[in-house]
């Protein structure tokens, strides 16, 4: 990292080409393993849900890796675990922190809810009677039977590698290098990154989750604690699948 006028350490900003090439690399591992991988597992009887987790596994586990490598590459890797957390802003949620997650939250679902009104509207005036569908193709929307709910133990672990290896990578690496270089509206650029990192999901599920991306976004730079991202980010996702797992 460079340095300002006073001596603290100043970061670089972060413009397009090498916004572009983190989500654009992270979004195509994602479409290689879910177009290869996960195919692959279910031709050998893996259950959807369990293929998901065993091939994205790895992608989150190369975003928390990308992440140390990228403080490495400034400096801050190796230093005290204190410049370490003030570097990622990851500080205690104070309640104005509490608060903005909170209306995040809200606008979340509340934006959700409208997309998919919306989209009914359309396609009945259309004609298509198309649903909006929650869940990408790969990952089923069934409700897991009584003899399945051991699923939900196997997910915790790769739910929170999936939300903390996200969130330190697009909102603790790159949202303060945007700032630098986009100012207030780095959030737009980091919640439109995000939803190119999920373009294997489908269009129907990047219209459903832009509401939470856009809004999550907003508030981490609002706040400037990753923290929020990760409350955001776990509770809309979180929810959602535990509904889809229980209820379909």
């Amino acid at each position: 990292m460079a340095s300002d006028a006073r001596g603290r350490a100043a970061l670089q900003p972060m413009g397009w080409v090498e916004t572009t090439a983190w989500y654009g690399a992270g979004g195509l591992a994602m479409l290689v393993t879910t177009a290869t991988i996960i195919p692959a597992l279910l031709a050998i009887g893996a259950r959807p849900r369990i293929a998901w987790f065993a091939a994205a596994t790895p992608v989150f586990a190369a975003l928390v890796l990308a992440s140390a490598l990228a403080l490495a590459r400034e400096g801050v890797w190796g230093a005290s675990p204190g410049i370490v957390r003030a570097r990622l802003r990851l500080r205690p949620l104070t309640r104005g922190d509490w608060r903005l997650a909170g209306v995040a939250l809200a606008l979340s679902m509340l934006g959700a809810g409208a997309v998919a009104g919306l989209y009914a509207l359309a396609s009945r005036w259309l004609g298509t009677g198309l649903d909006l569908l929650p869940a990408p193709h790969f990952l089923e929307a069934a409700p897991l039977q009584a003899g399945e709910r051991w699923v939900l133990l196997v997910w915790l672990p790769f739910f929170a590698l999936n939300i903390l290896g996200e969130e330190l990578a697009w909102r603790g690496v790159l949202l303060p290098r945007q700032e630098a270089c986009f100012g207030a509206r780095a959030w737009l650029v980091n919640g439109g990154g995000w939803l190119l990192f999920h373009v294997c999901f489908g269009a129907q599920v990047m219209l459903y989750a832009a509401p939470m991306m856009l809004a999550q976004a907003w508030a981490c730079q609002r706040s400037g604690n990753t923290w929020v991202g990760v409350v955001v980010h776990g509770a809309f996702n979180g929810l959602g699948f535990i509904a889809l797992a229980l209820l379909g």
